[in-house]
């Protein structure tokens, strides 16, 4: 009869422990849902603010260049004025391919759910241990 306590005792130990380390692999599971939303969420925000401020930027700069060459050309005798506009042109090209390469090396250097990797990797460590 002894024996038979201390078996029972035993299951429901274990059953407890079981139990707690399923609600621990879920409320981690849960959290790190909440952070990969959250994350994403702030990103998001972060996007369409990047987008509206680069959209405005470009639009307006590209009106001040405008009345800028404007301005340039007229004042230039008219016999060298296709001269002008020629090398106006290919140093804008030459800005846009710079800045082009710019915003491809930004673009990678993003830091979409950097934390959500982080937290996971933490997770991984101690669950090998």
């Amino acid at each position: 009869m002894f024996n038979f306590m201390n078996h029972q005792k035993f299951g429901r130990t274990m059953l407890n422990v079981s139990k707690n380390i399923v609600n621990e692999i879920f409320n981690i599971i849960k959290t790190r849902i909440n952070l990969f939303i959250l994350e994403l969420k702030e990103e998001k925000i972060n996007f369409i603010q990047l987008l509206l401020i680069s959209g405005l930027t470009v639009f307006f700069t590209a009106f001040g260049i405008i009345s800028l060459i404007i301005t340039i050309i007229w004042s230039i005798n008219p016999q060298y004025r296709f001269i002008a506009i020629i090398i106006n042109t290919v140093i804008l090209f030459l800005l846009a391919i710079l800045f082009g390469i710019w915003s491809v090396t930004k673009s990678r250097q993003l830091t979409l759910l950097c934390h959500t990797y982080k937290e996971l990797e933490i997770d991984s460590e101690l669950f090998r241990k």
